[in-house]
């Protein structure tokens, strides 16, 4: 539909044979005297309207170059050969979950399954290595790690791209699952598992930051659930794999079989999209990385010490615990006036954020202390 006034205007071009037509009739019946003035009055204004004409056709032509030139189309000029506008790929809902899933799916799939593959290898470590005493520090020292490494990976992630960080967390894995291999004592194999630990919380947590950043939000929660079924399937399957590796092809086979699937892994990160990071003015909350690894490490040496029931051990536990409160103290405080804090305590304000975190932590705990702990 044109807008009114060209409606008009191309009104008064479509009349203008009428009116010339009208205007020579009433010249033919005026009489001569009169017709001679007539022909003065009404040549006066055919010439009036022709340059109304004249000037209403060089505004249109100009309007339409305007128009032409302009961004939005206009929808009162006609279009001989419109231009159709290119429609988006169309990707079908399968092909986009194998594109997608599996690349997210086997980074947490390896990061949780080291939790537990361990663990029915300990005594056969404990029988290679020596110092019984300290074996279960292999899967503390991951744990420990990778509880560590979680948050820094989530703020590195927001600032230099979830995709990127998750090929360093994948390179740093596989190194630290080579050395794990190649150790000759149990200092060694401790200090290796805390750098596998280091790749591993990042593959934990960068797993589930790119299903926000990858996935619509329609199809978020089902992806959820997608990615808790693979973890809990995990963790079932890493102490059968580990036992039947360690039986067939030594306690090393454990960690060597990691190399591989992080390949893997490696190819398939590539298939997601590289989408940047925040590339603004950005400071490391150094501070906050400090006063949570002062308290998570006291807190867990406290644990470990705690177990031996050792009437002794009571002062060290007891001062032990004392740092891990007093850090945790200072850290909510530092990072609620922090202006880019490593952990939003914030959000533990909220009940469902912290009923969900205790009942995540109480499962933790209870999976991974029964399935390290029976095979002892």
């Amino acid at each position: 539909m044109r807008p009114l006034g060209h409606r008009l205007e191309f009104g008064i071009l479509q009349l203008r044979m009428p009116l010339r037509i009208f205007a020579e009739g009433i010249f033919l019946r005026l009489p001569c005297a009169r017709r001679n003035q007539r022909r003065c009055d009404i040549a006066g204004r055919l010439r009036a309207v022709r340059e109304h004409e004249r000037f209403i056709v060089i505004g249109c032509n100009v309007r339409r170059v305007i128009c032409q030139r302009s961004r939005r189309p206009a929808a009162w000029i006609p279009v001989s050969d419109p231009s159709p506008a290119p429609k988006p790929a169309v990707v079908s809902p399968r092909s986009f979950f194998l594109t997608v899933f599996p690349s997210i799916m086997l980074p947490m799939f390896l990061a949780v399954v080291d939790q537990t593959i361990v663990a029915t290898a300990l005594p056969a470590i404990a029988a290679s290595l020596g110092s019984v005493n300290r074996v279960t520090w292999v899967v503390v020292a991951y744990l420990i790690a990778g509880t560590v490494a979680a948050p820094v990976y989530g703020q590195l992630g927001d600032v230099f791209g979830r995709r990127r960080l998750m090929f360093v967390a994948l390179g740093i894995f596989i190194a630290a699952s080579i050395l794990c291999g190649l150790a000759r004592s149990m200092e060694m194999l401790i200090a290796m598992r805390v750098l596998q630990g280091v790749g591993g919380g990042g593959l934990m947590t960068l797993s589930q930051a790119l299903i926000g950043e990858a996935i619509p939000p329609r199809e978020r929660g089902r992806y959820q659930g997608y990615l808790a079924a693979v973890a809990v399937s995990s963790n079932t399957f890493g102490p059968v794999a580990g036992g039947y590796l360690t039986e067939h092809f030594g306690w090393q086979s454990i960690f060597y079989v990691n190399v591989p699937i992080g390949i893997v892994a490696l190819a398939l990160t590539t298939r997601l999209q590289a989408l940047p990071g925040a590339q603004k003015w950005w400071r490391f909350d150094t501070p906050g990385l400090l006063l949570f690894v002062l308290f998570i490490a006291p807190a867990l040496f406290a644990l470990e010490r705690l177990q031996h029931f050792d009437t002794g051990a009571w002062p060290q536990i007891a001062a032990l615990a004392l740092v891990a409160v007093v850090a945790l103290t200072l850290l909510w405080i530092f990072e609620g006036r922090s202006s880019s804090p490593l952990l939003p305590v914030g959000l533990f304000r909220l009940p469902a954020i912290w009923r969900s975190d205790a009942l995540a932590a109480c499962h933790g705990a209870a999976l991974v202390s029964l399935i390290a702990f029976l095979p002892i």
